[in-house]
C-alpha cells in the first residue's frame, strides 16, 4: 500500500468538493492535524478511519484505495524487466 499515493487521492478528492481540511475532518469524525498526517502519508490508516473519510466525501473506499494499491512507479517496470529479461538468458 503507498500510503503517500492514498493520502493524495483523499486530499484531491477533498479539495474536488471543495472542503477544507477542518470540514473533513469534523465529518470523518477525526481530528484535522490527524487528518493532515494521513494525506502527507505520514501515518497508516485504519479502515474504519478511512470508510468514514470515503462517506463524508461521497465516494467509495475502493475508489480511494485503487491508485494507491496499484500505484508502481515507472521506472521500477523497465527495472524488473531489465532483470528478468537477463535471468531468463
Amino acid at each position: 500500500m503507498d500510503y503517500e499515493k492514498l493520502g493524495d487521492n483523499i486530499r484531491n478528492y477533498r479539495e474536488q468538493r471543495g472542503f477544507t481540511q477542518e470540514k473533513l475532518a469534523e465529518l470523518s469524525n477525526i481530528s484535522e492535524k490527524h487528518l493532515s498526517k494521513i494525506e502527507r502519508g505520514k501515518i497508516n490508516i485504519k479502515i474504519d478511519t478511512l470508510v468514514n473519510i470515503a462517506d463524508a466525501l461521497g465516494t467509495s473506499v475502493d475508489k480511494l484505495l485503487l491508485d494507491a494499491s496499484s500505484y508502481v512507479e515507472p521506472d521500477y517496470i523497465s527495472q524488473i524487466t531489465y532483470h528478468l529479461s537477463k535471468l531468463s538468458r
